[in-house]
């Protein structure tokens, strides 16, 4: 599973430290930019089951989840515009299957819906599955951002295999900086390409920092 981190570069050490460590950060979900986070709607339905006992054990195990978000797409404008300063920033690619397949953490594309998450609290899942699916239901109006989460039981530094498998630079990006990119990420052998805008779309092509004239190779 590809997935995509937007970063500006308002902080190069800290993003050049992320190719280098190959870590990624979980936050507290009520820290995330949508005020909705972590809202739901249930049915009580007709069981005569304990719904407040049952709602009890979802906000503790919303509490002790904690949330990296990602993007399964390096093309998408809007991602761009919001956490890559304009196209000034870039996007670090990772491969999610090893981490997914440990069961160390949850993985999984966030599904969207009209209102907030919904559920029969009697038949969807157990209170502790529940609170991940909530954490993972956001609105339809975030549904442009095509988004893929991690969720830890740990706040902080994750660790994942394999690490950044390839940078794609915004094509506003100062020259300088990419020159630093590419060289940093050259000594890595992670592969680095530049974002590309034109009448067919947003694409991405292979950086060569010798090339000044004609197109590169795009992929």
């Amino acid at each position: 599973m590809d997935a995509f981190k937007f970063r500006t570069l308002r902080d190069l050490d800290r993003v050049l430290g992320m190719i280098r460590s190959n870590d990624l950060w979980c936050a507290e979900w009520q820290n995330l930019n949508d005020p909705m986070e972590g809202f739901y709607y249930y049915d009580p339905g007709g069981a005569q089951t304990d719904a407040q006992g049952i709602i009890n054990a979802i906000r503790r195990g919303k509490r002790g989840r904690f949330v990296c978000s990602l993007s399964a797409r390096f093309d998408i404008a809007t991602q761009w515009a919001y956490y890559a300063d304009e196209f000034r920033g870039l996007a670090l690619e990772y491969d999610l299957f090893d981490l997914r397949r440990s069961g160390e953490v949850t993985v999984d594309h966030v599904r969207y819906e009209p209102l907030e998450a919904s559920f029969d609290i009697y038949q969807d899942a157990d209170p502790e599955r529940l609170a991940e699916l909530v954490l993972l239901t956001k609105i339809d109006e975030w549904s442009h951002e095509q988004e893929i989460r991690i969720i830890s039981r740990s706040s902080g530094r994750l660790r994942i295999p394999g690490g950044v498998q390839s940078v794609t630079v915004g094509h506003r990006m100062a020259p300088e900086v990419k020159e630093v990119i590419f060289s940093y990420c050259h000594a890595r052998d992670v592969p680095v390409y530049e974002l590309v805008l034109d009448g067919r779309g947003m694409s991405r092509e292979l950086f060569d920092p010798n090339a000044r004239i004609g197109r590169r190779r795009r992929v």
